[in-house]
């Protein structure tokens, strides 16, 4: 058997898990608007937020771990501070796997006390309004109203509002986790709150 015949059936296996991991079946606007590599990038990146808020919820169940996580965002909030759930050094060494074309479909990456490639340096995501990330809530929103909203509001500000984002994944009690179109989000979100300039390394 050709290495191009391995390499095919095996792309094809995972994409079948992938699928049914994530109940990709109903939803054709992810499948059309990212590409084979930017599919795996995203899996990662949806991977790496699973775990996290499964660890610090202790919830198997991911619907009900992505819910208990963003109340305990809202919550600490409120009472006057972020939390944030990637530091800089964890965040840098996650966007390393992906590739910067899948990045710079979903945000603009600043890195601020070194260059881009200094694991020494804040790095610091602001969400790309021209990117396939966006397109996709638009095209999402023409039969999700919830993801109508959303695109206009990210438009009009040019980035995420993350105390506003914040308290609308924790309100949002309509909101199943378990749709790929909201982990998505959920890992955006996660991903776009930063370290704050004065925190120490």
């Amino acid at each position: 058997m050709s290495l191009k015949i391995v390499l095919s059936v095996s792309w094809l296996f995972l994409l079948i898990n992938f699928s049914t991991k994530y109940n990709l079946e109903s939803d054709h606007i992810y499948l059309e608007t990212f590409n084979d590599e930017e599919h795996r990038d995203l899996t990662l990146l949806i991977d790496f937020s699973d775990d996290l808020v499964q660890k610090k919820t202790q919830k198997n169940n991911i619907n009900e771990a992505y819910h208990l996580y963003f109340d305990r965002l809202q919550a600490a909030m409120l009472q006057g501070y972020f939390i944030v759930p990637i530091d800089d050094k964890e965040k840098f060494h996650l966007l390393e796997n992906v590739n910067g074309s899948t990045i710079d479909e979903i945000w603009h990456v600043d890195s601020l006390g070194g260059k881009r490639t200094d694991h020494r340096s804040k790095v610091k995501l602001t969400l790309n309004i021209n990117g396939k990330f966006i397109d996709y809530i638009e095209k999402t929103g023409n039969t999700d109203s919830i993801f109508y909203g959303i695109h206009d509001i990210f438009v009009a500000m040019g980035d995420i509002h993350r105390s506003g984002f914040i308290n609308f994944l924790a309100e949002g009690n309509n909101i199943d986790f378990n749709k790929i179109r909201y982990r998505l989000l959920a890992v955006v979100c996660l991903l776009s709150i930063n370290e704050p300039l004065e925190r120490s390394e």
